[in-house]
């Protein structure tokens, strides 16, 4: 199959967990979320918690994984099968993704009782998606999506 390129995103998201307000470690984190993207991996992660992935539609991202249980960034990441892979390690550890002027991504409707209340009343308000897709049309700022998946929460929470 040849390879196609995908071109990356010049973004970065964080996913973390947060309980009662507080943000949280957990040393199962980790694990879950390498074993949500170890079948994607370039190469074993490196000490420092660092894995190169590829998915088949050709895209690629770079995930730093924290030994500590914080969770993990991501960056240079390509839309598509990489942002799926994205949303699966945040959900595979109940994790929320967070990056620069995106809502507070939720995986689950019950993540927004474990927000600190600057997120969970910040501008722009949390939202809840279900798709790669709804994902990367929040990170494009579209405002209809935006309002699709905030309604979505707000009718689960």
């Amino acid at each position: 199959m040849p390879h196609t390129h995908t071109p990356q995103v010049s973004y970065e998201l964080y996913a973390h967990r947060f309980h009662d307000g507080e943000s949280v470690t957990d040393p199962s984190v980790a694990g879950l979320v390498f074993g949500a993207i170890a079948p994607f991996c370039v190469e074993a992660p490196d000490e420092m918690g660092h894995c190169d992935t590829r998915t088949p539609d050709g895209g690629e991202a770079e995930f730093y994984v924290g030994p500590d249980g914080h969770g993990f960034m991501v960056s240079h990441f390509s839309p598509g099968q990489t942002t799926e892979l994205i949303l699966r390690a945040a959900r595979s550890a109940q994790l929320i993704l967070l990056g620069p002027g995106l809502s507070p991504v939720l995986t689950d409707a019950n993540q927004l009782a474990d927000l600190p209340a600057a997120l969970a009343a910040g501008d722009p308000m949390p939202v809840l998606v279900e798709t790669a897709a709804e994902l990367e049309r929040l990170i494009a700022d579209d405002p209809e999506t935006y309002r699709r998946c905030r309604e979505r929460l707000t009718s689960r929470a």
